[in-house]
């Protein structure tokens, strides 16, 4: 499957092993433990532009996790995991590293500028990743 990233800091960090998860909308359950992932900085379906997409590296999916990101509430909760809700400020920080942000605040503002808010929280997959540079 092409997972896409819209930030180098994106790449930048999967390459150097600070980010292995990512949050993704998944309504058609598309995801799999296993599945093969080709890493995409942009869209390779959109090459005119001033940033050329590019692919950087393969991986796998090692694991899956449902959530409900709440960005206005500062929260996240784990559905059918022992994590549950996590509204707790450092570990909400090292969520976000974990996920390629500076920080819970940066993740937050990420999330809040590219859309409406809604009050039942972003339905999505934390994807959790091996990544393997070779292309």
């Amino acid at each position: 499957m092409i997972l896409t990233f819209s930030e180098n800091k994106f790449e930048d960090r999967i390459k150097a092993g600070t980010k292995y998860t990512t949050f993704r909308e998944d309504k058609l359950n598309r995801w799999d433990i296993g599945m093969k992932i080709h890493f995409w900085r942009g869209n390779p379906r959109n090459i005119r532009g001033k940033n050329k997409p590019h692919t950087f590296g393969n991986g796998e999916v090692t694991g899956i996790m449902k959530v409900r990101i709440y960005p206005t509430k500062d929260r996240i909760r784990f559905i059918g995991h022992s994590l549950s809700l996590v509204k707790d400020l450092t570990a909400l920080n090292t969520i976000a590293i974990i996920d390629g942000f500076d920080n819970w605040q940066d993740m937050k503002q990420w999330f809040i500028s590219r859309g409406k808010i809604d009050p039942k929280g972003y339905r999505m997959k934390r994807i959790i990743f091996k990544f393997d540079e070779s292309v």
